[in-house]
Order: structure tokens, then sequence, then C-alpha cells
């Protein structure tokens, strides 16, 4: 009985029980004597006692085996990337002057009643600065060129090639949190070149590791275009 695991393991009694009665029909009748019905017997009824003694140590290990395969698949499934993110508002606008947009530019930002003060000096629009902000809230702010889409005949695609516009420069301004309005005062050399208030009702949430990992953060965004 000691090889007979394999074929019991697939085995259910009613088969078993299906399968004897087989090899006894098939047997010749002379030799269907008592001796050889106490055999069959006696193997059937072994056969049905080891499915009964292992078939229970065979569903427990089946069913470990396959709380195994679902945790295993569970653990693939559930990997995450750690990739962080904030809650933030931002604007964004470009600025197109008739005098040379070099020289020292500062920005006063309420948001929400906090000041932050922002300020950088410009001296090649061409490259793109970060600017240093202070105050109660953290801001994260850039200013750089304008740039739009090259126009010439040298069979390039618009949609990858870029050119500077001489005139423009473009700022954005990116505030932590979930603000509901910011109010932004920009000038160059003491000129006010804008002086406008965005407000934020409607924030999108987005997860930067998808929708099962965290974290979850929420967003919105303004864009002012041309001033």
């Amino acid at each position: 009985m000691a090889n007979c695991g394999p074929l019991l393991r697939f085995m259910s009694a009613r088969k078993l029980n299906w399968l004897f009665g087989r090899l006894r029909h098939n047997i010749p009748r002379h030799s269907q004597n008592r001796k050889v019905s106490f055999a069959f017997e006696g193997c059937r009824l072994g056969m049905l006692s080891a499915l009964v003694c292992h078939g229970g140590a065979w569903a427990q290990q089946s069913g470990v085996e396959a709380r195994e395969s679902r945790t295993r698949s569970a653990n693939v499934s559930q990997a995450c990337s750690t990739t962080g993110c904030h809650d933030s508002a931002g604007i964004t606008a470009t600025i197109r002057a008739k005098t040379p947009l070099h020289g020292k530019h500062d920005f006063k930002l309420a948001i929400d009643g906090a000041t932050v003060l922002c300020s950088i000096e410009v001296k090649d629009i061409k490259q793109l600065h970060v600017v240093a902000c202070h105050g109660g809230v953290t801001v994260w702010m850039s200013i750089g060129p304008e740039m739009q889409p090259k126009q010439d005949k040298s069979g390039s695609d618009p949609a990858f090639a870029r050119e500077y516009v001489p005139e423009g420069l473009r700022w954005e301004v990116i505030a932590v949190g979930r603000p509901t309005e910011i109010h932004v005062v920009h000038s160059k050399d003491g000129e006010i070149l804008v002086d406008r208030r965005a407000t934020f009702s409607t924030y999108r949430l987005h997860h930067p590791n998808g929708e099962r990992c965290g974290p979850t953060c929420a967003a919105a965004r303004v864009d002012w275009g041309v001033l």
C-alpha cells in the first residue's frame, strides 16, 4: 500500500468500489472462488481504509498549499512602489512685456492670508531658474523661458521642435496644502506686472503608486495663460 499514495490521492471511495467491481467482472468465473473473493475484499477494504486515514492529511496539505499560493499571489499583487506626493495648488502664467524681462523679479503671495515672499535675479531668460521663497507656507516656484512650436521648413515635427519666444517669460508657483485662494503680486525692478487672485474650489485625487497603494494626494491647477 505504500506505493498507492499517488493513486489514492485522486481516488474517492465511490471510484475505488467501481474499479474493484470492474476487476472482479473481468476475472474468469471459475477463478471466483472464496479465496479470490476474500483477497479482493481485503484489498478493497485496505485501500478504503488508507483512503480514509490519509485523505484528511492530503486534504489538509492541499489546503495549506492553496493558502500559501494565494498568499504569494497577494504579496506580488500588493507590492507597491514608494513614490511620495503632497497636496498642492498651483498657478502658471506667461508674461510678455515690451521692455526686457531681465532684472530682479519679486513675488508677494497671500495664501489664505499667509504671506510668502519670493525673489530671483533673472540674467538669462533662456535659463530655467528656481525661485527662493520664504514665509508661512511651503512654496515651490520656477521661472524660465516661454516656448512655442518651432515654425520652419526643415520638416521637423512641430510637436517636438520648440523655440524660445524672445519677449516671453513663464513662471509657475506651487503651494503645498489645499489653499482656497492665492493672491499673486509680481513685480520686476519695482514695476508691477501681475496683480491677480486664483481660487481653488475643486481638487483632484491622484495616486502616484496606484489606487491600491498609498499615498493619495489632491492637486488643483490654474493656468492664467498670457498676461
